[in-house]
C-alpha cells in the first residue's frame, strides 16, 4: 500500500509542477509582450514628453532661456542693428555680454 500512495503523490506531483511550469511559461510570454510594447518608440516618446510636463524644474529652465535669447536679440537688435560702425558693434557686443552674464547669474 505504501508504494501505491507514494506513486499517487507523485504522479499528482508531477502533474502540480507540469501546470506550475505552463503557468510560469506564460507569465514569461506576457512579460516579453509587455516589455517589448513599452520599448516601442512611440511609448518612450510619450513618457518622456509625460515626464517633462510633469517636470516644474524643466518649465522653469525653459523660462529663464526664453528670456535669456529674447533679451539677447532685443539687445542685439537694439544697439547693432545694421551698423557698419565698428565702435558700435563693440558696443552691442559688450551689452551682450554683460545682458548674458546678468541673466546666467539671476538663473
Amino acid at each position: 500500500m505504501e508504494i501505491t500512495d507514494k506513486s499517487e503523490y507523485l504522479a499528482k506531483l508531477i502533474v502540480f509542477t507540469k501546470s506550475k511550469k505552463q503557468q510560469e511559461q506564460l507569465d514569461v510570454k506576457n512579460q516579453f509582450v509587455l516589455i517589448c510594447d513599452s520599448l516601442k518608440p512611440i511609448n518612450i516618446l510619450t513618457e518622456t514628453v509625460h515626464d517633462i510636463k510633469n517636470s516644474s524644474s524643466f518649465k522653469a529652465d525653459i523660462v529663464s532661456t526664453s528670456i535669456t535669447v529674447v533679451s539677447n536679440l532685443f539687445s542685439n537688435y537694439l544697439v547693432l542693428g545694421r551698423s557698419t560702425s565698428l565702435l558700435k558693434k563693440i558696443g552691442g557686443f559688450a551689452l551682450q555680454f554683460v545682458s548674458s552674464k546678468f541673466n546666467n547669474k539671476n538663473n
